[in-house]
């Protein structure tokens, strides 16, 4: 016989994983935030005063006035009055699900792994209390009775207590060959896959155990081991620590990865009770989204050395593809000879909020990607660094995020290249200081290279201005003198320019395009203005200084006057300056 597997469990698992209520409910009713909730007016019956309530992280809505009240299945039935199979059609199709049909008996068998699973736990945290190894292996490794209950930590015994603790549930060695408990060899022999280790119970996402991770007290070769993947146990739909951490990532809104479950309950231990494992350095989509729908920018903290930095890397990569609007990643660098477990160790929860502190965003640690994989700066590998930032951009699904990446990127390699190849090269008889400093002044030049249309309708006015940087200004003397000549095209006179300073066009170009090429016209006006605005400021201030004294120096009253209405001038054209800048 054959079934359907979409269970209502499963259903608003899977919900809770992928969406919010309060994002279902608001394509129905206008909702309005407020604190952990959003509010509206109920549809379900008429009323003036909003007291509908959406609680999206228990999963539930209620009406104080007309006391309508569920989760997303009860909601759905009610407002569209659809029947339960149609209610479960319809939130399979909002999900992506694909109903999916399969044996009655595996469901059973499934059903029966969970319980075999649930007492196994409980055999090994009552096993644990009466073995001194494993009490004295996890003292060393300074877990503390706190995290031993919070977590469930066991111990597990010979195959022989397992077998006689099952038969008293009526649990056969059949059934418990079936599991991941026992390793089946040739004939009929068999041994237990955690005997004589710490094991960790792991929950899914509807925190009922599905499976153990296991560490050796010993000698033993292989110091970690998972069970297997099963029906029941997928890696890539698991966060270990979610059942433990959940209600304080709820509450506080933050939440850290990290590789493993030492790692989680290490900083469980020193008061980070936020840190979920995604059990291994892959992160599958599923993973991906359940972390969005608990907080909109969680921490990654892999360990600090190569591989966990280039674990970290591929998550980056990998996280590319999914990120929208409000939702991304930070990455905290953890010290390379560390990982969170041993970092506790030797620091404490100061010293890790500092690194958290100095975590980097997303966009920013895609570009270290990209320029630490380049030692070579030349035309046809900067070429390759354009090309880098457009696939990686492009891997956005999000358009109006994949273009904010590109855009971000580019002037990331801009300023980079600008500040590797700025203009102080000793050798060039013109050179610029670092793009920080007199940026108005290298503007005014740019529009020279790249504006002579805008540059030589104020020329009039850029006559007037004097640059401080004495380089700049010998060269914008320089640039006047070539402008001046008579019946020269526009055209005539950029080449003459670029072929005057072969040198600097490159250097420019960066700043012009950081600065003026993603503006338009009108833009490009307004900017150069209160460019020139902006460098005759310090000769206005000095201006109207001289004129005060002036003032307090003349007797006669009428040009005291004529000295006043100048100043007020004076002050106007400052004012506005200033108001501008």
């Amino acid at each position: 016989m054959k079934r359907k597997r979409i269970s209502v469990e499963e259903l608003l698992t899977q919900f809770s994983t992928r969406s919010k209520l309060s994002e279902l409910i608001s394509k129905y009713v206008s909702l309005t935030q407020r604190g952990n909730s959003f509010v509206g007016k109920c549809p379900f019956h008429d009323e003036k005063t909003p007291s509908f309530n959406v609680n999206d992280s228990k999963g539930l809505y209620h009406c104080f006035g007309c006391k309508a009240g569920g989760n997303v299945i009860t909601f759905i039935q009610n407002f569209k009055n659809f029947s339960f199979p149609e209610t479960i059609k319809y939130l399979s199709n909002y999900l992506g699900i694909d109903l999916e049909y399969e044996d009655s008996e595996k469901l059973d068998l499934d059903k029966k792994l969970l319980r075999i699973f649930s007492l196994a736990n409980d055999l090994f945290v009552k096993n644990l209390k009466a073995n001194n190894s494993a009490i004295d292996y996890l003292k060393s490794r300074r877990i503390d009775l706190e995290s031993v209950n919070k977590f469930q930590i066991g111990f597990c015994p010979n195959e022989e207590q397992i077998i006689n603790y099952f038969s008293d549930f009526g649990v056969s060695l059949e059934d418990l060959k079936k599991t991941d408990l026992f390793i089946n060899k040739e004939g009929d022999n068999f041994f237990g896959r955690f005997k004589g280790r710490i094991t960790f119970p792991i929950f899914n996402y509807s925190n009922k155990i599905v499976a153990f991770g296991a560490r050796s007290i010993g000698a033993s070769k292989i110091k970690y081991i998972n069970s297997q993947e099963s029906s029941i146990f997928k890696k890539s739909e698991i966060l270990f620590g979610l059942a433990q951490n959940r209600e304080v990532i709820k509450k506080n809104l933050e939440l850290i990865l990290v590789e493993g479950y030492m790692d989680v309950i290490s900083m469980f231990q020193n008061n980070i009770k936020c840190a979920l494992s995604s059990m291994g350095t892959a992160l599958s989509p599923n993973q991906i989204y359940k972390l969005w729908n608990l907080v909109d920018v969680p921490f990654i903290c892999y360990d600090g050395d190569k591989a966990g930095q280039e674990s970290s890397k591929k998550i980056a990569l990998k996280i590319l593809e999914f990120i929208s609007p409000g939702k991304s990643f930070k990455f905290i660098t953890l010290p390379s000879e560390h990982d969170p477990d041993s970092f506790f160790k030797k620091y404490d929860y100061q010293k890790f909020n500092s690194l958290k502190d100095n975590s980097v965003s997303l966009a920013e640690f895609l570009w270290k990607i990209i320029i630490e994989s380049f030692n070579d700066f030349s035309p046809e590998f900067i070429a390759k660094i354009d090309e880098t930032i457009k696939s990686y951009s492009n891997k956005i699904k999000n358009k109006s995020v994949s273009t904010e990446y590109y855009k971000f990127l580019m002037n990331k390699k801009n300023k980079f290249l600008w500040e590797k190849n700025s203009l102080n090269n000793k050798g060039s008889k013109i050179y610029f200081q670092k793009v920080q400093g007199h940026i108005n002044e290298k503007l005014l030049i740019v529009y020279a290279f790249f504006e002579i249309e805008i540059f030589l309708s104020m020329l009039e006015d850029i006559v007037k201005v004097k640059l401080n940087n004495n380089n700049l200004e010998t060269l914008k003397k320089d640039i006047l003198t070539v402008v001046s000549g008579e019946n020269e095209s526009k055209e005539n006179f950029t080449n003459k320019l670029k072929n005057k300073y072969p040198s600097i066009i490159a250097n420019l170009n960066i700043l012009y395009q950081t600065h003026l090429k993603v503006l338009n016209k009108s833009e490009k006006v307004k900017l150069f203005s209160q460019i020139l605005n902006n460098l005759r400021l310090p000769e206005l201030l000095k201006e109207k200084e001289k004129l005060k004294k002036k003032i307090t120096d003349v007797a006669d009253k009428h040009d005291i006057s004529k000295m006043i209405t100048e100043y007020n001038l004076l002050i106007e054209k400052i004012n506005v300056i200033k108001k501008k800048s």
